[in-house]
């Protein structure tokens, strides 16, 4: 996730986890470190798209004190 393409990067590891999950199973510990990542870039994915919105709303709460 260093290239900075947080959903690139969540599609891509989504990926990579259904594959693990069809050949290994879905509790084998060979997927732990594809659910890790996988959870890592859905976190940054939740951040990157929080601070986007968190400031949308804070633009619309200074509008309306001015009015």
């Amino acid at each position: 996730m260093v290239c900075g393409e947080i959903p690139k990067a969540v599609n891509l590891y989504e990926e990579a986890v259904q594959l693990l999950v069809k050949s290994c199973g879905e509790l084998s510990r060979d997927c732990a470190d594809a659910y890790y990542c996988c959870g890592s870039a859905l976190l940054e994915l939740g951040r990157m798209e929080t601070n986007v919105l968190g400031a949308a709303l804070e633009g619309d709460e200074d509008d309306e004190e001015d009015e």
